[in-house]
């Protein structure tokens, strides 16, 4: 469940990119790194997907299909 609340918090501030791209790194980046990475970063990830990869707003808003 807490997996799926920090989804939908990823999902709702990476909207926000374009307006704020500060936002990024003062919450997004964080977060990801904090709850995310762990699985979904680093020489092995899970569900194809490396977050660690993600280390711009531009990055991340160039894949569309991650968010």
């Amino acid at each position: 469940m807490l997996a799926k609340r920090i989804c939908l918090l990823f999902l709702l501030s990476s909207m926000t990119l374009q307006a704020h791209p500060n936002e990024f790194e003062h919450f997004i980046k964080p977060l990801v790194v904090e709850k995310c990475v762990k699985c979904h970063g680093g020489e092995q990830f899970h569900g194809e997907v490396n977050l660690k990869a993600i280390t711009t707003a531009e990055k991340l808003l160039e894949q569309p299909d991650l968010i």
